[in-house]
């Protein structure tokens, strides 16, 4: 605990103060690269396999990962809305 509070102390005191305008600037430079580079960012995570103790891990961009999340809320809320699974016949 001692040595991550010196840590930061002297991270936070080895910052330096840049003026306002500047700083407002080039943090709105870095967020708009940073959203650029955010999408093609790999993430990987580990999911559960149905019949078996262990996990799988996948990998996939924050885009992926986003989309995949936006089609399964599309299609829940349609299987809520209407009562079926999209790409499924009735019967």
């Amino acid at each position: 605990m001692i040595i991550r509070t010196a840590l930061a102390s002297a991270l936070i005191l080895s910052v330096p103060v840049a003026a306002p305008a500047l700083a407002q600037n080039s943090s709105e430079q870095a967020d708009s690269e940073e959203a650029l580079d955010d999408d093609d960012k790999m993430v990987c995570r580990r999911e559960a396999v149905i019949g078996s103790r262990f996990k799988k891990r996948v990998c996939a961009t924050k885009k992926e990962w986003r989309e995949l999340a936006e089609r399964g809320r599309s299609d829940t809320e349609d299987i809520q809305r209407r009562g079926f699974v999209p790409g499924v016949e009735p019967g």
